[in-house]
């Protein structure tokens, strides 16, 4: 991989598994410095700095700015991975289910970008968000998931314009099914004796083949290495020729014939 002219300082949040490890690794690997946030360390070997933070506990994420200012005096990238899902019915997930979501994929995110801005906009730099095909398309018995992607990306479109007089880029990239390990981190929940339990099931069982067999993590890392080398990245990329695709007949089909076939892939 080609060393980069300039290094830049990229801070990216779930870092410990899954896409936020590979993009940390691949980051630094490509001559950036890199620091890495996530409750845990990761379990595989790691070149990256590592930083533990649980970033829905406010009073841990206020001392994240310091913590950071510590490894570098300067922050060009944040790359907000850390994320959250839901397998179950509305009717059936726990009264927090939703709470939980949104906390760690809307509200954490407001939080960090909160504290951190300072920094990126001394930096000129790039603030991107790791959104999901699911944000457009409503995935059923994965709703407070999607319902959570979709106020992220809207959050993002107006956090772009507010930040642009300071010269920070703001991105959302939506990848579609990643092999990553968020199958294994889905909290499902559902029962025999539910009325929903076998369209759940198939459900789930449909969304982790598509996961197992979905894009390599790399995936990932190729869109977010031309976002931070162009002076003006695009509002949003979803990431993949088959769902940018599936966008495309969202915004062409009529929106029950859309609901239909995901009532069909997911829901019946």
């Amino acid at each position: 991989m080609k060393a980069v002219k300039k290094p830049l300082t990229i801070l990216v949040t779930g870092a410990s598994k899954g896409i936020g490890f590979d993009l940390a690794q691949r980051l630094q690997k490509w001559g950036h410095r890199v620091i890495g946030v996530a409750r845990s360390q990761p379990i595989e070997p790691f070149t990256f700095t590592f930083l533990s933070c649980d970033l829905t506990d406010k009073e841990a994420v206020s001392k994240l700015p310091d913590a950071l200012k510590k490894v570098s005096p300067q922050l060009d990238v944040v790359i907000q991975n850390a994320g959250l899902g839901y397998g179950g019915s509305v009717e059936e997930l726990p009264d927090d289910a939703f709470e939980k979501t949104l906390a760690l994929n809307v509200l954490a995110i407001n939080r960090l970008n909160r504290l951190l801005l300072p920094m990126i906009k001394d930096a000129r730099g790039y603030i991107i968000h790791v959104g999901s095909v699911a944000g457009d398309l409503a995935i059923p018995f994965q709703t407070f998931y999607s319902a959570s992607k979709a106020a992220l990306e809207r959050y993002s479109e107006g956090l772009r314009n507010e930040l642009k007089p300071f010269g920070v880029r703001v991105v959302t990239i939506k990848p579609g099914d990643t092999q990553s390990q968020f199958s294994a981190n889905r909290v499902t929940v559902y029962q025999k004796e539910s009325p929903y339990y076998e369209r759940i099931q198939r459900s789930i069982q449909r969304m982790e083949a598509d996961e197992k067999s979905g894009m390599p993590t790399h995936s990932v890392f190729r869109v977010i290495k031309k976002i931070i080398t162009r002076k003006n990245p695009p509002v949003s990329v979803t990431i993949g020729l088959s769902y940018q695709f599936l966008q495309l007949l969202n915004r062409i089909l009529p929106k029950k014939f859309v609901q239909f076939i995901l009532y069909q892939l997911y829901g019946k």
